[in-house]
């Protein structure tokens, strides 16, 4: 059986507006695919953090991909600046990409990769000499996405966590600088 998707090749990814702050939380929980039959709950701070868009929006910038055709939002991500109260790796002069979310209907579409390299380019042009994620261990789909991207996990950053929370991978990608020759 063919798996639905959305026919689209490009997409246009912005900051999100107020609005759209709840269906941006419902493409990201359904993203995550918690809304799927026999999946997992989250636990309700996740689910909160999930849904809530608008604290995303109001802690760093809150990007949407929407399918301008359609005008229907496919996929969320939020970057967030080191000292961030829902930053959870930042360190100073860094950034995190937090909560990348492609709706199912958008998967493999190369949206997933759009929404990294828009999150990767706000970074540096702000003057993060990083970016830095963190992905579930067993999240392999991600982790091969952000390899390829270039990003590099850091195992020495990543800390255990109690049962029954998921353990993370960490990967960072580096900025690099030209300096400017006078």
């Amino acid at each position: 059986m063919a798996t639905k998707t959305l026919a689209s090749d490009e997409y246009l990814i912005r900051e999100a507006k107020e609005p759209e702050l709840k269906e941006v939380g419902e493409v990201t929980y359904q993203g995550f695919d918690h809304h799927l039959p026999g999946a997992d709950a989250p636990s309700p701070e996740r689910a909160e953090l999930l849904l809530d868009a608008a604290v995303r929006a109001r802690e760093g910038i809150l990007l949407v991909a929407v399918q301008p055709s359609s005008g229907i939002l496919v996929g969320t991500a939020t970057l967030l600046r080191s000292g961030s109260k829902l930053s959870r790796q930042a360190r100073p002069g860094e950034y995190e990409l937090r909560l990348l979310a492609v709706h199912p209907l958008a998967r493999r579409s190369g949206l997933g990769w759009k929404l990294l390299k828009s999150s990767a380019d706000l970074a540096a042009a702000a003057g993060a000499r990083r970016l830095v994620l963190d992905t579930a261990v067993d999240n392999h789909r991600a982790q091969a996405l952000y390899v390829k991207y270039g990003f590099v996990r850091r195992p020495e950053r990543e800390t255990p966590r109690p049962a029954p929370k998921v353990q993370l991978a960490v990967y960072t990608l580096d900025f690099y600088t030209q300096e400017k020759v006078a």
